[in-house]
């Protein structure tokens, strides 16, 4: 196990690290890109999944309201909100781009 261990291990600095690769010419400062390139896409996927949910439960609400209109209604406001919600993420995902230097998934060239 501790041969796999090292195997996907990358030293930095005399400290080794899993999530960040570290190179010489890289600079002090391109580590937290690493961090916050690694926390965006767990995020992204976790709007993703819960928008995903969202969309089966409300789905699923619809379906069963029959004549209930207050129901409906209940359901299509809730998909109406993961809609806004999911303009937002991109929104906000589009903002970092330009926000950090070369963006997010940029190669560094």
């Amino acid at each position: 196990m501790d041969g796999i261990l090292r195997f996907f291990a990358e030293t930095c600095g005399g400290v080794e690290t899993a999530l960040v690769k570290c190179d010489s010419g890289s600079g002090d400062g391109a580590a937290i890109f690493d961090v916050l390139a690694i926390a965006l896409n767990i995020m992204t996927w976790g709007v993703g999944a819960a928008a995903v949910i969202g969309v089966v439960i409300s789905g699923y609400q619809y379906i069963t309201a029959r004549d209930n209109s207050a129901q409906v209604a209940k359901a299509k406001n809730r998909i109406l909100q993961i809609v806004i919600g999911l303009a937002v993420w991109v929104l906000f995902w589009g903002i970092l781009q330009f926000l950090l230097p070369g963006g997010l998934f940029a190669d560094g060239s």
